[in-house]
């Protein structure tokens, strides 16, 4: 006997399908976004190796680029050419003095390069902390899917750019120090061969105190120790991390001797004004270097991250933004 059909006004009629037209369940799982620990946005895991390092560097720069290039364009383009600058009219000064009865006077030649340094660490070297704390705001809290403004980080900066200059002047002074001692030591062997001791160390000292910043902004307890440690624990996988930041920056340091031949051409030129060269030219290598600053910037903080997640798993990007402040 046949089933009598459904009529039209049936409910039974319009039921829904239950079985054989969704997708499974793997569909809905892979479109989902990752929220595991391999995907944290500064962390990178040891499974991931340098890929996912230059991953997460790329990372900052495509979430905070503006922010960043703004903030890095104004404490240490800006300190730059103020500092180019005052040297151009010292110099420029100079010229109608007599410079024999100067050259004559070794205290007052140590005296003008002593104030120089002095201004420079001032000048150059404290804004250059205080935008590299503003920096470290803006590119951790944007990890952590905050809310970030160029007010809220400047902020920042000046509650913590005063302890992170003295530390990384002592940090210029011990290395510095340090290597100017081996240098006088190693060069007594008499060839080039005894310098090479002597650069190797300083080299180690460099990278010992890479982390200072972080370090200090992160743990505000004994950064110059902390850096060290740091990158000890692995110091294989984070000295290659430092390395490619410090080949970077050596190609972009070739970049102004090459353009200095440009100034010695304008100077040869007596149609342009004493100083208007140095000046341009410096204004170029800062331009380039903006960039460069970014990723130096960017890589010493996942290097960071990295090697406190190996010593603590359980350091994500939200504890870091905790810590912060």
């Amino acid at each position: 006997m046949a089933q009598p059909s459904l009529g039209p006004y049936d409910p039974s009629a319009y039921a829904p399908i239950t079985a054989g037209f969704l997708p499974p369940d793997d569909a809905f799982a892979q479109a989902a976004p990752p929220t595991g620990p391999d995907d944290d946005p500064l962390v990178n895991p040891d499974a991931q190796g340098i890929a996912g390092w230059m991953h997460r560097l790329g990372g900052v720069l495509r979430r905070g680029w503006p922010l960043l290039l703004a903030i890095f364009a104004l404490t240490q383009l800006l300190p730059t050419l103020l500092f180019k600058l005052m040297v151009v009219l010292g110099v420029a000064g100079l010229q109608a003095t007599d410079v024999t009865m100067l050259v004559r006077d070794s205290a007052s030649l140590l005296a003008a390069a002593l104030t120089a340094l002095l201004v420079y660490s001032l000048v150059v070297v404290t804004v250059r902390m205080f935008g590299y704390a503003a920096a470290t705001y803006v590119a951790v809290r944007q990890a952590d899917h905050q809310t970030v403004t160029f007010g809220a980080a400047l902020r920042f900066g000046l509650r913590r750019f005063v302890g992170l200059t003295v530390w990384h002047l002592l940090a210029y002074l011990v290395v510095g120090g340090v290597g100017v001692l081996a240098v006088s030591c190693f060069a007594q062997i008499g060839s080039y061969f005894g310098l090479l001791p002597a650069l190797l160390l300083s080299a180690y000292l460099f990278f010992s105190v890479a982390l200072l910043g972080p370090a200090y902004l992160f743990e505000r307890r004994r950064p110059m120790s902390r850096s060290r440690t740091l990158t000890h624990e692995r110091f294989g996988r984070t000295l290659g991390r430092l390395s490619l930041i410090g080949l970077l920056l050596l190609a972009g340091a070739v970049i102004e001797p090459v353009l200095a031949v440009l100034v010695v051409t304008a100077h040869l030129d007596e149609t342009l004004p004493y100083g208007v060269p140095d000046l341009g030219i410096t204004l170029l290598v800062g331009l380039v270097s903006l960039p460069l600053t970014l990723v130096e910037f960017s890589g010493i903080l996942i290097s960071y991250a990295e090697a406190r997640a190996f010593e603590d798993n359980r350091v994500r990007t939200a504890l870091l933004a905790a810590e912060l402040g």
